[in-house]
């Protein structure tokens, strides 16, 4: 991504950020977001409308080998 904000800008829902660039890590087309608040990554998904709940499932013995 490009972008002429400089670190720490405020900005607010709905306004433009930057545009999509070429290059990275992520394939074409794609945006890879990392966030860091107080230096500690922290999953971007807070901050974009919340995580959705985690759901458990049991481990199944039929994964492990059998003795």
């Amino acid at each position: 991504m490009t972008s002429d904000l400089a670190v720490g800008t405020d900005v607010r829902r709905g306004e433009v950020l930057g545009t999509v660039a070429a290059g990275g890590h992520t394939g074409p087309g794609t945006v890879h977001v990392g966030v860091r608040l107080h230096g500690e990554y922290v999953n971007p998904l807070r901050l974009l409308g919340g995580v959705p709940r985690a759901v458990l499932l049991p481990c199944c013995a039929a994964l492990s080998p059998a003795p």
